[in-house]
């Protein structure tokens, strides 16, 4: 049997999926109209990052605004998902507000943060944040929650671990896979985030671009930009089991 790299298995399904698309407009099974060609993508994708500067800085438009609502949303999740599980007041007030906000439609969300922030940057972040906070809190609290069950936290009380080595080297530690996983998820459910928040209001990003390209029927410039979420969370799948797959064991 074949053995393959951990990274090249990354790219095989995709590239196959690729291929058989390629070949389905190739002998004309699907309308080329609807479903150009992979290899008509990439070469748009490529003029339009070499001769059109606007399309790079929509993509890095929407990568500015993933990673501020990212890195607001992800340490807050964290820090409050592992602190609700050891202060009985603070799980009091936060446990019910995250239990009625998190079910709501998170699009639905969005024309009151309009109101209240403005139709700006603040918004378009602010719906990301939320995106990303909730599936980090959850996924990080049900970790915390699955390690007080084990005898860890009893071994640092008795060797009388100091408060920071209690928590790094115990807590955060013991609850790392289940950080990463929310780490994966809440970036992956910040991607749709973006495209929300670029679709209704903005004039920039990758999200406006596509919303262009919908409204002036240019096909293949919609597919351009699916291809670069595509690569987007891919990367970001890819990255954070590359992390986890080098973590010393706890």
């Amino acid at each position: 049997m074949i053995q393959l790299d951990k990274t090249y298995k990354w790219f095989v399904s995709p590239l196959a999926i690729l291929l058989l698309w390629e070949l389905s407009v190739y002998f004309n099974l699907v309308s080329e109209v609807f479903f150009p060609a992979p290899s008509e993508v990439i070469l748009r994708i490529k003029f339009l990052i070499t001769k059109d500067f606007g399309f790079l800085l929509h993509i890095l438009d929407s990568l500015k605004r993933l990673a501020i609502g990212s890195l607001l949303a992800i340490p807050l999740a964290i820090l409050l998902a592992i602190s609700v599980e050891f202060n009985r007041v603070l799980a009091f007030i936060a446990r019910p507000v995250i239990a009625i906000i998190y079910p709501l439609p998170k699009l639905a969300i969005f024309p009151l943060l309009i109101i209240i922030l403005g139709s700006g940057e603040l918004a378009q972040i602010g719906i990301i944040f939320i995106g990303v906070f909730f599936l980090q809190f959850i996924e990080t609290n049900q970790g915390v929650r699955d390690l007080i069950k084990t005898d860890y936290l009893d071994v640092a009380r008795v060797y009388r671990l100091s408060f920071w080595d209690r928590y790094f080297h115990v807590i955060f530690r013991g609850t790392l896979n289940h950080t990463l996983t929310g780490l994966k998820l809440g970036l992956g459910y910040g991607l749709v985030m973006v495209v929300a928040g670029e679709f209704a209001f903005s004039q920039k990003g990758l999200g406006f671009f596509m919303w262009n390209a919908w409204d002036q029927f240019r096909v293949i410039d919609l597919y351009c930009g699916l291809f670069i979420f595509a690569i987007m969370g891919i990367f970001i799948f890819y990255l954070v089991d590359k992390i986890r797959d080098n973590l010393p064991s706890v």
